[in-house]
């Protein structure tokens, strides 16, 4: 299931509230999706039900007119959440400019509705895979973890391929309010976590998609999963990263490491892959008050409790959007970035490092 996200015309007639999250009676009503409910949105679900969360989207209204076709980007939610838990990213996107084709990847999202009714909830062997095995030793846990994950990884990746080649065909059907307007010479992938990795992994198979941007999506191989016989992608990558520890203390013991020795060799290694990439990549490490890796969807926003929260939340989000824009930008409008080029002199929030970009 694919919702594509286009700019509107300035004189759209309807400028209601739209609707946070379509189908979320239907999930509502179907067995299995209590991650939606439960993981995703958590306390705000009865808030997103109800309807008292909107978004600023409207359905089947015309598109904004220009004499140039839109750059599209390919966007991917993370591993069982759904598109729309990055609703403010996708909006600022568009709002600039982009269209986006917003991808729900069934059994990988937490849940998903089809216009005939039907509702797929996240795999169960999905949930069973991820589950550590007990007693298993560190050795032993990345590489079922390392499977599982690249057998993911090149789920999204054909999605968002297959995704590319319907635009395509979409893009002459003149039934469609965004007939024509697509340019598809201008192409990024784009996505957060489990998406983010995938859009690397897209990049490495797809000479089509000429940028691609991982938001905090890391693995103990850092940030280019190791695929045999795979190279690191042409294309101008983005990678973003939060700080994190995404190793357990008793397997710390085994290696017999700190977290934060731990994590000075995991950036070391992501580093060095970033250097790699043939296309020239840069590296943004944000460091603001209350980044987390949820800071990327909507959910810190949603679950904030009080104003001062709610700033921070919103400050972060729009951290995360500024950065992001401007990488895409950059390489699909051909827009400078004073940004990306010479970096953030604030580095108590934000570092970019830039590595072999032309």
């Amino acid at each position: 299931m694919v919702y594509v996200w286009y700019p509107a015309s300035a004189g759209r007639g309807n400028r209601s509230d739209g609707v946070y999250l379509p189908g979320a009676k239907e999930i509502e009503k179907t067995s299995g999706t209590s991650r939606i409910k439960q993981n995703v949105f958590e306390d705000v679900w009865p808030r997103v039900l109800s309807g008292e969360v909107t978004s600023h989207a409207q359905e089947d209204i015309a598109p904004a007119k220009r004499t140039n076709p839109f750059p599209v980007i390919l966007f991917s939610h993370g591993g069982g959440s759904t598109g729309f838990a990055y609703t403010a990213l996708v909006e600022c996107l568009v709002s600039h400019g982009y269209v986006v084709a917003a991808i729900e990847h069934t059994y990988e999202a937490a849940a998903v509705v089809f216009p005939d009714g039907r509702v797929i909830p996240y795999s169960e062997e999905n949930m069973r895979r991820m589950q550590k095995p007990p007693g298993a030793s560190y050795d032993q846990m990345v590489e079922n973890a390392m499977s599982w994950i690249r057998a993911r990884d090149d789920v999204f990746a054909a999605d968002q391929r297959f995704v590319l080649d319907q635009l395509v065909q979409l893009n002459h059907n003149n039934a469609l309010p965004f007939a024509g307007q697509l340019d598809l010479n201008r192409v990024a992938a784009v996505g957060h976590s489990m998406g983010g990795q995938a859009s690397i992994r897209a990049c490495q198979l797809d000479d089509r998609i000429k940028a691609c941007v991982n938001l905090d999506g890391g693995t103990v191989d850092g940030v280019l999963i190791k695929y045999p016989g795979a190279n690191a992608p042409k294309q101008p990558a983005l990678y973003v990263e939060t700080p994190f520890m995404p190793i357990a203390a008793d397997h710390l013991k085994d290696l017999h490491q700190t977290g934060a020795e731990w994590i000075q060799q995991w950036r070391a290694r992501a580093r060095k892959q970033l250097q790699a990439f043939e296309g020239g990549s840069y590296y943004a490490l944000l460091t603001a008050r209350g980044m987390s890796h949820r800071s990327y969807s909507d959910q810190s926003l949603l679950a904030a409790r009080d104003r001062a929260t709610q700033k921070e939340s919103l400050r972060n989000l729009q951290l995360i959007e500024v950065v992001t824009r401007a990488f895409t930008d950059k390489y699909l409008k051909g827009i400078p970035s004073a940004l990306l080029d010479h970096g953030s002199q604030d580095n108590r929030k934000l570092l970019i490092q830039r590595f072999n970009i032309p």
